[in-house]
């Protein structure tokens, strides 16, 4: 895990049409998606985030900031139609969320995805770059094996057609863990992932205890200091030997 003082997190969020397929429970994989990034910011909320966006090209939407009711601002209104381009490029999404740390920033970039229609290997350069800002990677796959259908934004049909068929996109496990393991990186299912100690700790609350103990001693010694001091006048008041 990353030292914990590096609490810079990157979420690069999938908006390709694959990701309005509804096969995560009720909701569609994006909806999926947003939700899990709200929830990591709820529960983490002393980390800075950005948040890009990507299909066939990337989108840089906000730059490290705390304000998690500004970014959940943003997520309501991302989908498919913020990005022309309509496929999955994931090595160009990976380049771009580098360009959300500067010279002496490092952290960890969260990539919610349902896999490349393609088998992925990274480049060297990517790699290299990673490695050398000190940047990891967590993916969060985003979908289900058996999948289901492409909703279509023509009226004239529900389902996004190829030769006269309906497109069913499931989830590219392969994809993804060909990009996960190709530098050791992390990848879980979001239906997995609850547990979000790895991204880092709370450190502007690291002394938390000891100032509550603090509080705790004083307000004893305070009550040990009044009884004395009650004694002393009773023992006063009624001679007491």
């Amino acid at each position: 895990d990353f030292p914990e003082w590096e609490n810079n997190i990157v979420f690069m969020l999938d908006v390709s049409q694959s990701m309005n397929v509804i096969d995560m429970w009720n909701y569609s994989r994006l909806d999926a998606a947003k939700r899990k990034i709200i929830d990591i910011m709820r529960e983490t909320s002393w980390n800075n985030y950005a948040l890009n966006i990507f299909a066939g090209e990337s989108v840089r939407i906000l730059p490290f900031t705390q304000d998690i009711w500004l970014i959940s601002t943003f997520l309501l209104w991302l989908d498919s139609s913020n990005i022309v381009k309509q496929w999955t490029d994931l090595e160009s999404a990976l380049l771009l969320s580098l360009e959300s740390f500067n010279e002496n920033q490092s952290g960890k970039v969260i990539l919610l995805t349902d896999g490349s229609d393609e088998s992925l290997s990274l480049s060297w350069d990517i790699k290299n770059t990673y490695d050398k800002k000190g940047v990891e990677l967590l993916v969060i796959w985003v979908g289900t094996k058996k999948g289901w259908l492409i909703p279509s934004n023509n009226p004239l049909s529900p389902y996004k057609m190829y030769n006269w068929s309906p497109v069913n996109s499931s989830l590219n496990e392969t994809s993804l863990i060909e990009l996960s393991q190709d530098v050791s990186w992390r990848y879980v299912h979001l239906n997995e992932y609850n547990n979000y100690e790895m991204l880092g700790r709370n450190q502007k609350g690291a002394n938390f205890p000891f100032i509550y103990l603090f509080f705790i001693v004083s307000w004893l010694a305070y009550l040990v200091f009044l009884y004395l001091k009650i004694y002393t006048q009773t023992k006063s008041l009624w001679k007491i030997n």
